[in-house]
């Protein structure tokens, strides 16, 4: 059994925590619902959808994938006013929600889903400043092959080892818009998720993002 996970008396197998599950489940068919419908009632512009890919490396080096999703809820122009400069800014809201895993190779794999807003800040280079705030979080740990005593005293092994914990998520980053109407580019953004309860107490993972993002306008029939 080498590389497995033995565990020396009767496996209770720990339960999902209901509350923080059925919250965060909640908190995510809210944020669709709410945002997401508002496609139809855009009259001034179709809504822009923008679609990312990402390398996700969970505590900076377990490699993963996240697969994402927002669209421009909220758009404002603006000018900003430096010395002798005038520079044009685009600010914007954009709820989104995302999927993604990672793997700790000999340890453990994590399968997560979060949803929220965010804000992106764009000026005349077309470079951006990001942050976002994902309340609704889901994440659900397995392990590596995990082995217990029964009732009776034989070893079995335990099928789907692991737990789920609601997991909120804060963001910041950076990028540049590449493609035309600010559709497509690059970003890297340095992510805070947190487990809760871990071991009745809280886990912050910090995790790296680097990844692409390609834009697509909605329309209103």
């Amino acid at each position: 059994m080498t590389g497995a996970i033995f565990i020396n008396a009767p496996f209770r197998q720990r339960k999902p925590y209901g509350a923080f599950f059925r919250l965060g489940f909640s908190m995510i068919l809210v944020l669709i619902m709410h945002f997401f419908p508002l496609q139809a009632q855009t009259t001034s512009s179709d809504p822009l959808y923008r679609y990312s890919v990402a390398y996700f490396g969970n505590n900076l080096w377990n490699p993963g994938v996240k697969l994402g999703m927002e669209y421009t809820w909220k758009v404002k122009n603006a000018t900003d006013h430096v010395p002798n400069l005038k520079r044009s800014l685009q600010k914007e809201w954009v709820p989104g929600a995302s999927i993604g895993f990672y793997l700790d190779p000999g340890s453990h794999a994590g399968l997560f889903s979060n949803a929220g807003i965010g804000y992106r800040r764009t000026n005349g280079n077309d470079r951006t400043r990001y942050a976002s705030l994902n309340p609704a979080g889901i994440y659900r740990s397995f392990l590596t092959e995990t082995y217990a005593y029964d009732d009776q005293g034989n070893i079995e092994r335990v099928t789907l080892p692991g737990n789920f914990y609601y997991a909120p998520a804060f963001s910041i980053g950076i990028g540049k818009f590449t493609g035309p109407d600010l559709q497509s580019g690059w970003f890297t953004h340095l992510t805070i998720t947190t487990l809760i309860p871990y071991n009745h107490w809280i886990m912050p993972l910090i995790n790296l993002e680097v990844g692409i993002m390609f834009g697509k306008r909605g329309g209103t029939q």
